[in-house]
C-alpha cells in the first residue's frame, strides 16, 4: 500500500515539474528571440546596432538582480501563484513588443520579461525539490534545462521561417498567445498546493534565511563552478563562436554555423544525460570534475590543433558541450546542501551569481576581443576560467546520500 502511495505521488511529481517546464521554455524563446527579431526591427529603423546590444544586456541583467527575490518569493508564497503571476509578465513583455517596435517600448518590454525569466527555472528546480527525492533530482533538472534550451531553439531558425511566412508583427503576436496558453496549461494542470509538505517562511527569518545562504560555501563554490564551467557554451556558443571560427580557422559562415549548432544540440543533450549518470552513479562531485576536465581538455584540442576538417571540429565542439553540461549538477547540489526553508532563496543567490557573473564575463571578453592586439587575451581568460572550475568542483562537498530530500519524508 505505502509502495502504491509512493507511485502514485511520484506520477503526479513527474505530471507537474514537467507542466511547469513549459515556462523555461517560453522564458528561453523570450531570452533568444532577440537574435531573430533584432535585424528585422533594424531594418525597419526601430533601433540601432548598439541599441541592440543594450536590448540584450538589458534582459540578463533584469534577470540576474530579480533571482534573489524570486528564491526568496519562492520560499515564502505559492509555487503556483509565482509562476503564473511571472509567466504573465513574460507575455506582457512580447505584447509590448507586438504593439510597438520603437526603442524605448521595446526596451521597457524586455526588462519586465527579464523579470518573468528570473522565476522560471528557479521555480521548476523549487517543485523538483519538493516533489521528487535527491537520487532523481539530477535527472529531472537537467531534463527541465533541456525543454528550457528546446525554446531557445525554437527562437531561431523556426521563428526566421515563420516571420519570412508570415512578417515580424504576426510572429510578435503568436509569441504573445503561445505565452497566454501556457499559462492556460499551468493554471489546469498544476494544484493549487503544489506539495503537501511547502514550509512557510515567516517574514522575520528573511535576513536569517540570507545570511544562512550568503555563509553556505557550497552555495559560493557550485554558483561560481556553474557560472565559469558555462562560459565555453555561453560565448563560443550563443556570441562569439562564429566570429572566433572564421577569424582563426579561416571556415565560412555557413561551417562555423554548423560547428556553434553543434555546441547547442550537445548542451541539449548532455543536459538530461549527465543529471541521469549522476543519479545513477549517486555522485555528485565526480561527474562535476570530469565534466570540468574534459571540457578544458576538448576546447585546448579544438583551439590550438590547426587544420581540423569542419566535420571533426563538429564532433569536438559538440563532446565539449556535452562536458560542460554537468554545470547542471550545480543545480541538485545547492538544493541537497541547504535546509528544505532556505532552499529557494539560496538557489537564487548562488543563480546572481551565475548569471551575474556570465554577463560581467561576457562584457570582459567582448573588449577584450574587440582588439586583434588582445584577442590572445581573451581565450586565455576563458581556458583560465576552465581551470578554476575544476579547482572550484574538487573543493565542493558530496551531498547526494547525505541527506534526503523528498517530498516523502
Amino acid at each position: 500500500m505505502e509502495n502504491d502511495k509512493e507511485k502514485t505521488i511520484t506520477f503526479k511529481a513527474w505530471y507537474i515539474c514537467l507542466t511547469a517546464s513549459l515556462y523555461p521554455f517560453y522564458a528561453f524563446i523570450q531570452m533568444n528571440s532577440l537574435n531573430v527579431y533584432g535585424p528585422h526591427f533594424i531594418q525597419q529603423g526601430s533601433i540601432t546596432l548598439g541599441e541592440l546590444g543594450i536590448l540584450s544586456a538589458s534582459y540578463i541583467y533584469a534577470d540576474a538582480i530579480f533571482l534573489l527575490p524570486a528564491g526568496i518569493l519562492l520560499d515564502k508564497f505559492s509555487t503556483r501563484t509565482l509562476l503564473l503571476t511571472c509567466l504573465s509578465l513574460s507575455a506582457l513583455g512580447a505584447a509590448l513588443m507586438a504593439i510597438s517596435q520603437q526603442f524605448p517600448v521595446i526596451e521597457c518590454a524586455r526588462i519586465i520579461a527579464g523579470i518573468g525569466h528570473s522565476f522560471a527555472l528557479l521555480g521548476c528546480f523549487h517543485l523538483v525539490a519538493q516533489w521528487f527525492p535527491a537520487r532523481k533530482q539530477g535527472f529531472l533538472i537537467g531534463l527541465i534545462l533541456t525543454i528550457a534550451l528546446l525554446g531557445g531553439l525554437v527562437a531561431q531558425s523556426p521563428s526566421e521561417l515563420l516571420i519570412e511566412r508570415f512578417g515580424i508583427h504576426t510572429v510578435l503576436w503568436l509569441n504573445v498567445i503561445l505565452g497566454l496558453l501556457i499559462g492556460v496549461i499551468i493554471w489546469i494542470i498544476l494544484p493549487i498546493k503544489t506539495t503537501h509538505s511547502k514550509t512557510e517562511m515567516p517574514t522575520s527569518q528573511l535576513w536569517e534565511g540570507l545570511k544562512t545562504a550568503w555563509c553556505n560555501s557550497q552555495n559560493w563554490l557550485c554558483g561560481f563552478y556553474t557560472c565559469f564551467l558555462g562560459l565555453p557554451l555561453m560565448l563560443l556558443g550563443a556570441v562569439w563562436g562564429s566570429t572566433y571560427l572564421m577569424t582563426t580557422k579561416h571556415l565560412t559562415a555557413l561551417q562555423a554555423s554548423w560547428i556553434t549548432s553543434s555546441i547547442f544540440l550537445g548542451t541539449i543533450i548532455g543536459s538530461s544525460l549527465v543529471g541521469w549518470i549522476s543519479d545513477t552513479l549517486q555522485l555528485r562531485r565526480l561527474p562535476m570534475v570530469t565534466g570540468a576536465i574534459g571540457c578544458l581538455v576538448l576546447l585546448l584540442v579544438a583551439l590550438f590543433t590547426h587544420g581540423l576538417p569542419v566535420s571533426l571540429l563538429i564532433i569536438l565542439f559538440f563532446l565539449l558541450s556535452i562536458s560542460a553540461s554537468t554545470q547542471v549538477l550545480g543545480f541538485p547540489t545547492i538544493a541537497e546542501s541547504n535546509p528544505t526553508k532556505n532552499r529557494s532563496t539560496a538557489m537564487g543567490f548562488s543563480n546572481v551569481i551565475i548569471v551575474g557573473g556570465t554577463a560581467t564575463f561576457q562584457l570582459f571578453f567582448g573588449a577584450l576581443w574587440a582588439s586583434v592586439e588582445l584577442r590572445k587575451y581573451a581565450i586565455i581568460t576563458l581556458l583560465m576560467a576552465l581551470i578554476i572550475s575544476i579547482i572550484l568542483a574538487l573543493l565542493i562537498k558530496e551531498t547526494l546520500g547525505n541527506r534526503t530530500n523528498s517530498s516523502f519524508e
